[in-house]
Parts: C-alpha cells; sequence; structure tokens
C-alpha cells in the first residue's frame, strides 16, 4: 500500500527558521542578536502584536540561537539536534505551553514543579506560552513569585495578541518587545519568492490584493496564496488575477465599490436597493459588504484629507502613502469631489452604526438597506451643517458686526431746516419743575425770528422706494418675491436682510452683499442651491448668478415728521412764534433736544410709539433664537 504524503500548509512550510528570514521587525531582531552576542539575555520576555507577526516563530528561533551546540550565537546551524529538535517541536529543554486550553491553578504548578529540573541537553530550560493573557488571575500569581526569581538557567518566553490583558505585575517582570503589522509591500515580496518557489502563475495585482486583505498578518497572507494556488494548478496556464482573489476571499471588487458609492452620493436610492439586492444573491453578506463599503468610505476621506493638507513639494505619490493601488487611487480623487470633508466622517459613523446593526439582528439585509439609503438621504449631516449655518449667522448678528455700509446719523427735517440749535437759558433751580425766563417785552417782533419746532401733521404712508440702479438699463425683478420663494427658512431671512440686487444682464443677474460674513455664508455651496431654484423658478430658465461683495444704496424715503415734546395735545404748531407778551408765558421747551436719526418714526399723540429699526433687528434676533432653540426652524 503506498504511502499518502502529507501535504505542508505554506505557512508552515516556509516558516521563518533563523533571525535572517524574519520579515518586518528588523528591531526586535537586532536587539535580540545583540543580547546574545553581548551575553545579556534576561529570564523574561514578553512578545506582544497582532496575528501572523513573528510571535511564536521568533521565540523559537531565539530558543535554537541559545541552544545551538555551536552557540549561543545568532546564525544556528539548524542541522544539529537541539536545532531540529526546536523545529520539529519535540525539543527535551523547549516547552511550548498553550494558555488558552491549560489556564488554571493546576497547570501552573505543573510548570512549576518541572521548572526545578536542571537542563538535560542545552544551556537553557526554555518554557514559550503562547496566548499567556488566557490564564486566570489566579495562575499569574501562582506564576508570580517563580518568574521574578526563576532557577538558573530558565528562561520565559510569553506571547500574547492582547498584551492589555496581562497582569501589570507580570509586565513589570519581562522585557517586552511589540510586533508591528507587516507592510505590504514586504508581504508582496515574500509572496513572490514563494510563488517562484511553487512555480504558481499569479499576477502582482492579485498578490496586492492577498496582502491588503492580510491587513499586515503575514500567516494570513500565506494561507490565502496557498488556497488560489490551487486555482492555478487545477487550469493550466491560467494566471490568477485580482477577480480570482476577491472570489476566494469574498469581499467586493473596487469597482463595485465605486458605483455603490456614487450611487449613494447621488441620493440614487433605486441604485442603491438594486446594488444591494445583486450582491446579496451573489453570496455577499452583509457584513462583509459593510466592511469593504466603510473601508472605501475611509479611503475616500483620507483621499479628502490628502488634497488639503498635502503639497507636490513633500509628497510625490500620495498613492503609495495611502497604500492604494494607483488606478483604484485616481477613482478615489475622482470620487471624492462628489463629497465635503466635513460630513465624510459623519458618514463613517453612521456606517459604523450600521455595522454594529448588522451584527447583533437576524435581519441583517433590512438594516444594510435602511443604513445605506439613511446614508444617501444623509437628513442628519445637513441638519447638522444648516444648524451650524444657523448659529454662525445669529452670532454675527448678535455679536453686532456691520451688516452693511455704515452710515452716520442724520438729522431728518420735514419744515424749515434747523441749521443752528436754539439757545436757551439756563433752568433757575427751584422745588418746582424749572420754567424758562419770559423774554423782555417789547412793542415790536424780535428782528431774528427763532425757527419753530416742525408742525405736527397727519401721519402719511411713506412713498414706495424708487427702483434700484441697473446701469445695464434691463428691469429689475421684485427681490422680495424672490426671496419668499427660497425653500430654507434661514437661508431666506438671511438674504432679505444682507443681500440685494444690483443689476440684471441677459441671463445674468448680480446680487451685493453687504458684508464679508455674509457673503461667505449665502455663496456656501449647500445653501446657494436654494437661491439658484428660486431664481430659476422666478424667471422660467436657469440664470447665472453673480455674488459681489457691495454697500447697500440708501434708499429715499418720504419726509418724515420729527416729534416733539409739546404741553398738550390741543396746541396748535405755527410757523413762527407770535410776539411774547405779559399775560402768556410761552411753552416750556426741553433743555436739550437729542439728535433725530433717520431710524425713528413719527407716531401722533395718543399712539404707541413704533420700534425703530435698530429695535426691531433685536427682537427679530431674539424671536430666531427661540424659534431656533425650540426646534421650529428645520428645513
Amino acid at each position: 500500500m503506498a504511502q499518502i504524503e502529507t501535504y505542508v500548509p505554506f505557512y508552515r512550510k516556509y516558516r521563518p527558521q533563523d533571525f535572517a528570514s524574519i520579515v518586518g521587525q528588523k528591531a526586535i531582531v537586532q536587539t535580540l542578536a545583540n543580547a546574545i552576542e553581548t551575553n545579556k539575555v534576561a529570564h523574561a520576555y514578553l512578545f506582544c502584536g497582532p496575528r501572523g507577526t513573528g510571535k511564536t516563530s521568533m521565540a523559537r528561533i531565539f530558543a535554537k540561537s541559545l541552544n545551538c551546540a555551536s552557540g549561543p550565537t545568532v546564525t544556528p546551524c539548524q542541522t544539529c539536534e537541539l536545532c531540529q529538535g526546536v523545529t520539529q517541536g519535540n525539543a527535551l529543554d523547549v516547552t511550548e505551553f498553550d494558555a488558552a486550553s491549560n489556564n488554571g491553578v493546576e497547570d501552573a504548578r505543573e510548570l512549576i514543579e518541572n521548572i526545578q529540573f536542571a537542563p538535560m541537553a542545552g544551556r537553557y530550560k526554555i518554557y514559550i506560552i503562547d496566548e499567556v493573557h488566557m490564564l486566570s488571575n489566579q495562575a499569574f500569581n501562582t506564576l508570580l513569585k517563580t518568574l521574578e526569581e526563576p532557577p538558573p538557567n530558565v528562561i520565559f518566553i510569553f506571547a500574547t495578541t492582547e498584551a492589555h490583558k496581562v497582569l501589570p505585575t507580570i509586565i513589570s517582570r519581562c522585557q517586552r518587545f511589540d510586533f508591528t503589522r507587516i507592510t505590504v509591500s514586504e508581504i508582496i515580496e515574500r509572496l513572490q519568492d514563494i510563488a517562484t518557489t511553487e512555480n504558481i502563475q499569479i499576477d502582482t495585482d492579485a498578490l496586492t490584493a492577498i496582502a491588503r486583505h492580510a491587513r499586515g498578518g503575514m500567516r494570513d497572507a500565506q494561507g490565502l496564496l496557498d488556497q488560489v494556488s490551487v486555482l492555478s494548478r487545477a487550469q493550466p496556464g491560467h494566471v490568477i488575477d485580482r477577480s480570482d482573489v476577491t472570489r476566494f476571499i469574498g469581499s467586493l471588487e473596487e469597482d463595485v465599490l465605486v458605483n455603490l458609492a456614487q450611487a449613494i452620493g447621488e441620493k440614487d436610492t433605486s441604485t442603491v436597493l438594486q446594488s444591494i439586492t445583486a450582491l446579496i444573491h451573489r453570496g455577499i453578506e452583509p457584513g462583509q459588504l459593510i466592511k469593504d463599503l466603510t473601508l472605501h468610505f475611509r479611503n475616500l476621506f483620507l483621499v479628502k484629507a490628502s488634497e488639503k493638507g498635502m503639497t507636490n513639494k513633500t509628497l510625490n505619490n500620495p498613492a503609495e502613502m495611502l497604500d492604494l493601488p494607483t488606478d483604484y487611487f485616481e477613482k478615489l480623487q475622482l470620487q471624492a469631489q462628489q463629497f465635503e470633508a466635513e460630513e465624510l466622517p459623519q458618514m463613517l459613523e453612521a456606517l459604523g452604526r450600521t455595522e454594529r446593526n448588522i451584527r447583533t439582528t437576524q435581519q441583517s439585509q433590512l438594516w444594510l438597506e435602511i443604513g445605506l439609503l439613511d446614508l444617501a438621504y444623509r437628513q442628519d449631516i445637513h441638519l447638522i451643517q444648516d444648524l451650524s449655518d444657523r448659529v454662525e449667522a445669529l452670532e454675527t448678528k448678535l455679536a453686532g458686526q456691520p451688516v452693511g455700509p455704515a452710515t452716520t446719523p442724520k438729522t431728518v427735517s420735514t419744515g424749515p431746516s434747523i441749521s443752528q440749535p436754539v439757545s436757551r437759558p439756563e433752568p433757575t433751580p427751584t422745588s418746582r419743575p424749572a420754567m424758562t425766563e419770559p423774554p423782555t417785552i417789547t412793542s415790536a417782533p424780535t428782528s431774528a425770528p427763532v425757527n419753530p419746532p416742525p408742525a405736527m401733521s397727519p401721519p402719511s404712508t411713506p412713498a414706495p422706494a424708487p427702483p434700484m440702479p441697473n446701469p445695464s438699463g434691463d428691469r429689475l425683478p421684485e427681490w422680495d418675491t424672490i426671496v419668499h420663494m427660497v425653500a430654507n427658512p434661514s437661508y431666506k431671512s438671511l438674504l432679505r436682510e444682507h443681500s440685494f440686487l444690483i443689476e440684471m444682464k441677459g441671463n445674468s443677474l448680480t446680487i451685493g452683499c453687504s458684508s464679508e460674513p455674509t457673503l461667505k455664508l449665502i455663496k456656501r455651496e449647500t445653501k446657494l442651491i436654494h437661491l439658484q431654484k428660486a431664481v430659476d423658478q422666478y424667471f422660467g430658465h436657469p440664470m447665472q448668478l453673480n455674488l459681489i461683495l457691495e454697500k447697500k444704496p440708501e434708499k429715499n424715503s418720504s419726509p418724515k415728521p420729527v416729534p416733539i415734546m409739546a404741553p398738550s395735545s390741543s396746541a396748535t404748531p405755527s410757523a413762527t412764534l407770535p410776539p411774547a407778551s405779559p399775560e402768556i408765558n410761552p411753552p416750556e421747551l426741553p433743555s436739550e433736544q437729542p439728535a433725530l436719526e433717520e431710524s425713528e418714526h413719527f407716531v401722533p399723540a395718543g399712539n404707541e410709539a413704533s420700534p425703530t429699526s435698530s429695535e426691531t433687528d433685536v427682537n427679530e434676533a431674539r424671536k430666531y433664537t427661540v424659534e431656533l432653540l425650540q426646534g421650529k426652524i428645520i428645513d
């Protein structure tokens, strides 16, 4: 009967056997080699790091170097009985201990009893305890005293992927070495050597896909290469490409991810649902789909960040720095223009929530569809941006920053101009309200008549403001009507208060903004679309909008009556003052008359005074704040 040849997987067949064949851990290799050469070998080591990075292989090589017949040496001979015993796993003085299945106190006590015996063939008695974090606290405490003061020629080597679970009292008694993930280029180089040795026909893109899927673990990469190599042997002459690798991995092709992300960016919910259904029918699990899509959006975010933070002087090839294939990187650069840099991190958070929902439910496809549709609408993201814009505009308004051209208060007159203030005598200090002294009585009126206060007249409706200047000659549309058609309430308020029309020339409309902060808010891309829709709807065809920083022209208003303080409502004002007489005292005039500004409005006696424009602005701002906090202003 023919003997069946045992197949050895690649990760065991090509396990490193000396320090020179260790990939990606140069600093650790150099440190351990120097310790051997200088005879400064510690009694306990802790090797920690991700899986497949060489922790157990490093421990075995270190054991061979210490017990080799020609050692201690950094280059074990690999032929002596001690080296062969470590390679085959049956060395008498090198014990490999699996803490995952032997994690009790009794196992630790048995190990302590065996430690008391001297080495049988080698120089050191070495204990390699793999997955040491699986030991119970009682087992750790049992080893504690022995680990601190072990017998001579005893060395502990602990290996773990979760160093944070190891007791600090154990870590403090060991020399710790942190193994890092192996880079994609180093994995590709090692896989290429194996493929050449095994005569595997595979292209570089396929090796890159394997290396990227391994996520820094050499053992995972070698195992996947071993798996896809069967395809090459089953089909002579067939060269394994990237599609073969993705089929074995169960992940999505990059083109599928790009198309799905494009549909999400364009809010094409129909395509999103069709893509999900097609991928599920193809056998792609929802969990794998959301993981691959999350990785794609992570790449989009990194590409978007690289565009803002990188320069050609410091970075020649961003694709290499981001560890991405060149063709995939170019697609990401184009697709990154669909999204804003501020919304990509929030989209990644939404994908993370969807992934957690999928893991904890039995209706994974339903939650996948809900998560991706919610990502397409991006309601929460847009709401946060809108609220941020509103708060920024409100802070600008309440802080008193200028939102229009500064105007100097002017004295308004409806009657004869008051060029000089009327001189009034100093009031006489008395216990009752001060009265002005009567003027000197003369037989004739004073030579220089005093300008009286303007006559009081009934309120009249202000005349409509004339149309704003338009150099082009085209008639300007009603700006208030256009603003009223804007869908966004906060944006509508911002346009009404701080923007105005300048000119219309053909299909081009020029809009002025009074200040730099408001111009930036109005020109924001996510907001300007509301104004564009309103303008196009008003005119019935697309219009080109030009927004510029321009002082708002002053509007001509109808003459406004100036309020005066009169002793009674029945007093009849006149254009000139009559001659003074001893029997009649002139009406008391206020000692100081404030300057009258354009913002004041005259109200006849007996009616409530209307608020000034500054008071109106403050009241509108307060009302805007209350509605914002109450959640009433929502798109």
